[in-house]
This record gives structure tokens, sequence and C-alpha cells, in this order.
């Protein structure tokens, strides 16, 4: 009798214990799952006695798993960035700016001012384009190669829209990465404007935020877009160099409360603010 009593305790403490530990685990394996969906900071793993070391192993785990896909998006975007420094530097900008210039001169010659116009406007365009292979532009170069790139556009599609801007001169010295603007603008003259409607208007405002953010607003009163085009249009992948490795590069470079904002609506028109920093003009900017 004693024999079986022991047996009975022993079988029910054997369950008990077993219960326990199983549910331990499965909580466990819940805060795992909610911990790999969450920011590495808010990973927390309540530290059982019982489970005291396993707990920190999971936590430890953890942190290296969120640490490794921080480093594979960053790598990601170095190698998206490479690509961009590659697609620059393949351009030969001697044998282009020499070629242009022949082509200038030939256009001088034969009295054709509007070839000739053309052609500086190209060359003066692939010279801020390629800005000598940096990465790192100030904001009035940035604003001369897209004022440039407009006049372009402008010479090819006489009257298909008319422009503004409204930029505070404060800013103009203020170091930015390169080659931001132009596909924007790029964009709503494609595409906002692919209807040549009457009374066109891209716009083109920079001011200050706050004491350390300032914004680069173009907006234009073209087509627009709908609800459910706005919201693929930062994470298409489109052939070229898109608007959202723009907003990737500058969250890359400055943070995630920096990058692209879009307001648009269906045959009224995009607005597209970019927020940046306000740097000093010798702020360093890493180079690939």
């Amino acid at each position: 009798m004693a024999i079986t009593s022991s047996i009975v305790i022993a079988y029910a403490m054997t369950r008990f214990f077993t219960r326990n530990i199983n549910q331990e685990i499965t909580h466990l394996k819940q805060r795992v799952r909610f911990a790999l969906r969450d920011e590495p900071k808010n990973i927390v793993i309540e530290q059982q006695e019982e489970f005291f070391e396993l707990s920190n192993d999971i936590q430890d785990m953890l942190e290296m798993v969120l640490t490794l896909q921080e480093e594979n998006y960053h790598n990601h975007l170095e190698s998206k960035d490479r690509e961009y420094q590659a697609m620059i530097n393949q351009i030969n900008s001697h044998f282009l700016y020499n070629t242009l210039s022949a082509v200038n001169w030939h256009a001088v010659l034969s009295g054709q001012e509007e070839i000739s116009y053309a052609i500086q406007l190209l060359s003066k365009y692939y010279r801020t384009t390629l800005n000598k292979g940096k990465n790192k532009i100030l904001l009035q170069d940035e604003l001369d190669n897209v004022q440039t790139y407009i006049d372009l556009q402008l010479f090819l599609h006489p009257d298909r829209f008319t422009v503004e801007y409204a930029i505070d001169p404060k800013l103009l010295h203020v170091p930015i990465i390169h080659l931001l603007l132009q596909p924007i603008v790029e964009n709503a003259i494609e595409h906002g404007f692919s209807q040549d409607l009457d009374n066109q208007l891209l716009s083109i405002k920079i001011q200050r935020e706050t004491s350390d953010i300032f914004s680069i607003k173009i907006e234009d009163n073209g087509t627009g877009f709908d609800v459910q085009q706005l919201d693929n249009i930062l994470i298409a992948k489109t052939h070229g160099y898109g608007l959202s490795n723009i907003n990737e590069r500058i969250k890359f470079y400055f943070g995630n409360k920096y990058g692209l904002l879009f307001d648009s609506s269906l045959g009224l028109g995009t607005l597209v603010t970019i927020l940046l920093p306000i740097l000093a003009d010798d702020a360093k900017i890493q180079e690939f």
C-alpha cells in the first residue's frame, strides 16, 4: 500500500512539474515570436527563477538576430548606394564635355542660338549631375542641377508647365546628399503633367521647419495618385533611380525621422515633402 501511494504521489508531482515546465516553455516561445516582430529595445522576456539562464540565453540570441537583421539592411543600402556611384562614375565626363563643347561651337558658328542654348544647358546639367563623383553637395548646387533639368524640359516642351520657386536663401549652403531633387521633379513632369492640361504648375519651396530640420516641398497640380498608388509608391521596385531609393538613402545617412512624405489626390496633384537635417557647411557625409 505504501509503495502504491508513493507511486501515485510521484506520478502527480511529475505531472505537476511537467505541466509547469510546458507552460513556461510555451510562454517563452510566445515572447520570442512577439520579440522578433518588435524593435530590439522592446524585447522583454520574464526571467522566471527556474528559467533564468534559459531566458538570458534567448534574450542574447534575439538581440544577435535583430542586430544581424539591421546589419543586413544597412549592407543592402550600401550596395544600392555603390550601384548609384557606379552609374555616375561610368560616364566619361571629359569625353562628354569635349563633345558638347564641340557641338556648341558648331552651333554658334552656324547661328543656331537655340541649339547652342540647349547644349549649354545639357553641359551644365551633366556637370552638376556628375558632381565630380562626390556624394555630398550643397543645396545651392543641387538646386542648380534641378533648375537646369527643368529648363531643358521647358526647351523640349515649351509652355507645357510653369514653375515657381520659393527658397530660403539662408539654407543654400546646407550640405545634403547628391541627386535628391531631380528624380522627384522628373516624376512630377513625366507623370503629373502627362495629360498636357492648361495652367499646369510646378512649385519648389524650401523652408526651415525647426532649428535643425528643413523641408523641400515639390508640388504639382497634375493628375495625382489614388490611395492605392500612394500606399505603394515608396515600396515600388522601379527601374532606374526611383523614389524608394531616395527615401532609403535619406534614412540611411540621416536617420528614420527624415525622408519623403507624400500627399496626393487623384485629379488634383501631388505634394512631395523631403525632410532633411540642417547641417553645417563643413559637415562630413560618408562617401563610398
